[in-house]
């Protein structure tokens, strides 16, 4: 059987599906598509492509106009090459509109309409709120943990005003039936996680709760006026274990004669008196259970023993197994009846108080106009479905959509298919238009099961088109990213018969890149170190530390690290052509979980190997983070000594601990209680240390700002003001600088970024941090680095749609522990069905009956084939090199995906070497593409921008941290000298020293400071510093300027403005004389100034601008762009 050329899937003519595997370029099908139908003249904005990420779409928009303007800029021949590939015809009239592409799409205000699933909904919502019953205006809410707690709030509120209500009542049994309130915490907020399914399986039902429960009523078959414990313990029954226990008390053995009391204890109990409830007859039956029963759930006695026999006699021994096998009937019998009941009931109460949950939170979001991403695809999909204005929705979107395009439809959960499903219809009735619906996925790279993603969708909506629109199927398998070695690996690990059932629809993969060198290498495996039983001793916990314990995988990030430094000095990739040396941008470690990060990151920290990895919700517990939530809460609440004792021995003051002892002293003294009270009284000053008094300084100045700056003025002025940059870069590990810095700035940004910044009040603004933390809701740390040059953390699921050189799969011998599902939703929606058939919680094991047991069979069976997926996924992200690591120890078979990878390692060795002909390049200088469509943020603070070259073609990044701080000294002494205010010399210095930790009667300190006094008062520089000689003077003036697509912020250190002449003054404490070498240093500075220039120019236009670079250590200066 032939396979389809892909290519003609792109043909506008037809509806298709594309069924593309990894790395087979169906982006570039999918953009080939579109331009196809802009050159059939298909207006843009009757074209729809949807995807599942804002990247994905962005990089969608960016690659279309790549490639438009491609077409609109090559050569004849060029082009007809690109028509012939895309299988468009070659003629003029095609020529031509293939060139007015790109100019006719940058004219037109209508756009091809690409975007994600939930912006797609949105701007349906709003074209239609009354019809979708949504607050017109609304807006997206992005913190939904602190919405459910206020929902927690209001439901704890509603019992406890009205203990016997229906609700009250349910939250209670709920409780008794979980075993406590984490449980019923936890199944009801399993219940708000999947409203969507919950809403679907109760669409259009006037009571939800009662249609929900008669439902499981009626599929548990159940007569709930039976007592089936009540009807077990029966004069017969007792009779029957009597027997039993006369005839076990015979083989009298020490285990038989421990289960002969234990039925003796029953029997002579008052469970057959018919006086006691079901939930205490429920100890009983456990007890007679444990006697019959083996712990694995087998019946004990169920076969004959000689033993036994020769002990009760043969006729004892047939009636013994007799009695057993008949008690065990009905035992079983009773249990599952009780079994049905706790379900239903438990389920009941369930169903009761998650709709009440969920009204809250709804309501608190609607009375706030907001909506969350669940609600805009349910109200969406309810719109399209349910609405009495359905079909006229129906007909004014399909006025405005003529093609559907659909990227990486795996991804797809049951409500976004559903929402989908009616347009597509509208284009089976329509035949007098061209209509057309094109799908790209690949259920093997499904992995998203927890936002509700559903692979079998795909299979659903691909048979769907094909019997309704004619679709044509396109397989692609041929890889155009990956070496062959890594598609020996994958075809051998997913062709095995371990594979076969789980992932059937596998074909083999093949790859263009036949000739490309590469290689699949599988680390050693890190085993554990062995448990040393060593004897308990005792150890003074203040001065004694706790053992280290091993950390493995610390080991194994140490031997990852290792093998990092090999390939940047020993191995070469190929780059367009072309071989070049690997750098550490070129590298990507994947990890299924962030369990073991930070083992791996020491490592990598340790090895000097930058890194970028972004650690999820862990923003507030980094330490800096710490320090300034400190920071805020003692000038709130001045009262708080322990939050003011860690603000002061941060590097924010860096106050010592004798500091501290003596503040405490003091304010003992005076009979207070209040540090901070006394540590800013003006009485104590002359008590304090330098550090003591900048401290007491900034706090007072701080605290009369709480009322007067919003918040993040109030943070930006701290940030200023205790050059918080700058303290944090002197004080942290070099490893840890980039980190600390990108931390800082994120919780900079927070004031603004949270509920907009909306905060009149520093109290409020706190309040919703500790909200934020409590809820577990903590924003991400920002990635370290850059870029350009670091390797890569991710989790698997993080790299989907990711790709790289060399790949690490770390930690592959990871076993996948299956998790408890008591007390999680369990939800069945057959692709086929329009809701849900099932919508249950799950109980505790012993408590599950066979409906609970079935929908968790078919549960694991997807995990199982979402395992697989996972472990293609990772495999598939690499280029060239693909390196196995673990850690564990025991038998191959039991190691995770190390020791399925091992099982089916092929037999002849995965390395294909590089020809030797191709010339080595170092490309690490050359421009990254695309990098004219990428904003850039830089931002320059005073460690930064001192003594660092900033020109484009700057060649010194990195400088001691003695330089740095020289640059910083004198910048920031010659800014206050500069100021001309009635401060003393010494004043200032004492300012100095508590800022930077300088000894203020040091040599090193008094050269620095001469430098600035000298360069200040130089007479040639005069016209700068003498405020008599010039109208205004500026320190420190942050600029940005707009720089190709983006902005570039700067600080100029000193601009002078007299009369139509406004003087940029840049620093530098080069300690240079030679002045030749002066001037090709600020030659190396055009770039910068230039940007400098602009941004002046803007704030005086008209102004003569003139530039200067001023060195201080040889009092010299340089006018640049002189005219």
């Amino acid at each position: 059987m032939s396979i389809p050329n892909p290519i003609n899937a792109a043909s506008p003519h037809r509806s298709a599906i594309v069924k593309a595997s990894a790395g087979v370029g169906k982006t570039y099908l999918l953009v080939t598509r579109l331009i196809r139908l802009l050159l059939l003249d298909v207006k843009p904005d009757a074209i729809l492509a949807i995807t599942f990420t804002r990247k994905a779409a962005a990089e969608m928009q960016s690659r279309l106009y790549e490639r438009l303007y491609s077409l609109a800029t090559a050569s004849e021949s060029a082009l007809s090459k690109e028509l012939d590939n895309i299988g468009v015809d070659n003629t003029p009239a095609i020529h031509s509109k293939a060139r007015g592409l790109y100019e006719h799409m940058m004219r037109n205000e209508r756009q091809i309409k690409t975007c994600t699933f939930h912006a797609f909904c949105q701007d349906i919502l709003r074209k239609f709120p009354l019809e979708s019953d949504v607050p017109p205006g609304f807006e997206l809410l992005d913190d939904e943990p602190s919405y459910i707690a206020a929902a927690w709030d209001a439901l704890y509120e509603e019992v406890t005003l009205a203990p016997e209500s229906p609700v009250a009542q349910a939250l209670e049994q709920l409780y008794d039936h979980v075993n406590g309130l984490a449980n019923t915490q936890s199944a009801l907020g399993s219940f708000i996680n999947q409203r969507s399914d919950w809403w679907a399986y109760t669409a259009g039902e006037e009571d939800p709760v009662q249609y929900a429960t008669d439902k499981l009523l009626q599929e548990l078959n159940i007569d709930l006026d039976a007592s089936p414990y009540l009807d077990f313990f029966t004069a017969d029954t007792k009779e029957d274990i009597v027997s039993i226990s006369t005839l076990l008390s015979k083989h009298d053995t020490k285990t038989n004669l421990g289960y002969v009391d234990k039925l003796q204890m029953l029997t002579n109990s008052i469970a057959f008196d018919g006086i006691l409830s079901e939930k205490d007859l429920e100890f009983w039956m456990d007890l007679l259970f444990s006697v019959l029963y083996k712990t694995n759930g087998d019946i004990r006695f169920d076969k004959p023993v000689n033993a036994r026999a020769k002990k009760m006699s043969p006729e004892g021994e047939d009636k013994f197994l007799e009695l057993c096998t008949s008690l065990c009937r009905k035992i079983n019998t009773a249990k599952e009846t009780a079994k049905k009941q706790h379900n239903y009931y438990l389920n009941a109460a369930w169903y009761v108080a998650g709709e009440a949950l969920l009204k809250h939170f709804q309501q608190i979001k609607l009375q706030q106009r907001l909506l969350d991403f669940t609600d805009l695809e349910w109200r969406t999909f309810a719109l399209l479905n349910h609405s009495e204005n359905a079909n006229w929705v129906q007909y004014k979107l399909d006025q405005r959509i003529e093609h559907l395009l659909v990227d990486e439809f795996q991804d797809t959960n049951p409500t976004q298919w559903r929402l989908l499903l009616p347009l597509m219809q509208e284009f089976v009735t329509d035949t007098d238009r061209l209509r057309s619906v094109f799908l790209v996925g690949d259920e093997k790279q499904s992995i998203y099961s927890f936002r509700r993603a559903d692979p079998k969708l795909f299979t659903t909506a691909s048979e769907w088109l094909q019997s309704h629109l004619q679709a044509e199927a396109f397989p692609m398998d041929k890889s155009r990213r990956s070496a062959s070695p890594i598609m020996h690996l994958l075809n051998s690990i997913f062709q095995s018969d371990q594979f076969k059932n789980t992932l059937p629809g596998f074909h083999p993969h093949s790859t263009f890149l036949e000739s490309t060198a590469g290689a699949v290498e599988m680390l050693p495996l890190v085993e554990p170190a062995e448990n040393n039983d060593e004897a308990i001793i005792f150890r003074n916990s203040i001065i004694t530390p706790l053992p280290q314990e091993d950390d493995c995988y610390y080991r194994e990030g140490q031997q990852i690290a290792e093998k990092i430094q090999y390939l940047l000095n020993e191995e070469t990739i190929e780059h367009n052509g072309k071989r070049q040396n690997i750098s550490y941008k070129d590298i990507m470690i994947l990890i299924r979980s962030r369990k073991h990060l930070s083992s791996y990151e020491t490592a990598l920290r340790e090895a000097d190997i930058p890194y970028i990895s972004n650690n999820k919700g862990t923003l507030f517990e980094c330490q800096e983070i710490q320090d300034l939530i400190a920071l805020l809460e003692v000038l709130y609440t001045p009262y708080n000594n322990l939050s003011l004792a860690t603000v002061l021995r941060s590097p924010i003051f860096n106050c010592s601990n004798e500091d501290l002892s003596h503040l405490s002293v003091i304010t003992k003294s005076v009979e207070s209680h209040c540090w901070f009270d006394v540590l800013v009284d003006e009485n104590h000053q002359s008590h304090w240390s330098s550090a003591l008094q900048h401290a007491a300084k900034c706090l007072k100045q701080w605290h009369q700002n709480i009322g007067i700056l919003p918040i993040h003025d109030l943070l930006d002025s701290i940030y200023h003001q205790a050059d918080i940059f700058s303290q944090y870069h002197t004080s942290v590990p070099s490893h840890f600088r980039n980190r600390v810095k990108s931390n800082l700035t994120q919780f900079l940004s927070l004031a603004l970024d949270i509920d907009s910044g909306r905060y009149p009040s520093l109290g409020r603004f706190i309040a919703k941090l500790h909200s934020l933390m409590q809820n577990d809701a903590s924003p991400d740390e920002v990635a370290e680095g850059n870029d350009d040059g670091a390797v890569k953390i991710l989790t698997i699921h993080a790299s989907k749609g990711l790709e790289a050189p060399v790949v690490f799969l770390a930690d592959a011998a990871d076993k996948n522990r299956e998790k408890s599902k008591s007390y999680s939703t369990l939800v069945d929606w057959p692709e086929e069905e329009r809701k849900p058939t099932h919508f249950l919680l799950c109980p505790r094991k012993d408590k599950q009956v066979n409906l609970v047991s079935q929908l968790l069979q078919e549960q694991a069976r997807k995990e199982l084939v979402e395992n697989a997926n996972l472990l293609y996924v990772a495999l598939t992200r690499a280029r060239q090199f693909l390196f196995i690591s673990g850690c564990g120890k025991g038998e191959i078979n039991k190691l995770g995906w190390y020791g399925t990878i091992h099982q089916h390692w092929p037999a002849d060795n995965l390395t294909q070497k590089l020809p030797e002909t191709t010339a080595i390049t170092n490309d690490n200088n050359a421009p990254l593409s695309n990098t004219e469509n990428v904003t850039s943020f830089n931002f320059f603070s005073y460690q930064e921008s001192q003594d660092q070259e900033t020109s484009e073609n700057k060649t010194d990044d990195i400088e001691d941290d003695k330089a740095q701080q020289r640059g910083t000294v004198i910048h920031r002494a010659i800014e206050l000298l500069s100021k001309n205010t009635t401060d003393e010399q010494s004043a200032i210095k004492e300012q100095l020293c508590a800022e930077f930790r300088l000894d203020i009667s040091s040599d090193y300190f008094l050269q620095l400071f001469n430098e600035a006094c000298n360069t200040v008062n130089h007479q040639a520089f005069s016209n700068w510093f003498d405020n008599t000689k010039f109208d205004q003077a500026y320190n420190e003036m942050s600029v940005q300027v707009k720089y190709r697509n983006g902005l570039k912020h700067g600080i100029i250190d000193r601009l002078v403005v007299n009369d139509n002449t406004v003087t940029i003054i840049d620093y530098k404490t080069h300690p240079v004389k030679n002045k030749k070498e002066l001037h090709v240093i600020a030659d190396a500075y055009q770039s910068q100034m230039q940007l400098y220039i602009n941004a002046v120019k803007k704030l005086w236009p008209g102004a003569n601008v003139k530039t200067i670079i001023l060195f201080t250590h040889p009092l010299y200066c340089v006018e640049l762009f002189k005219a």
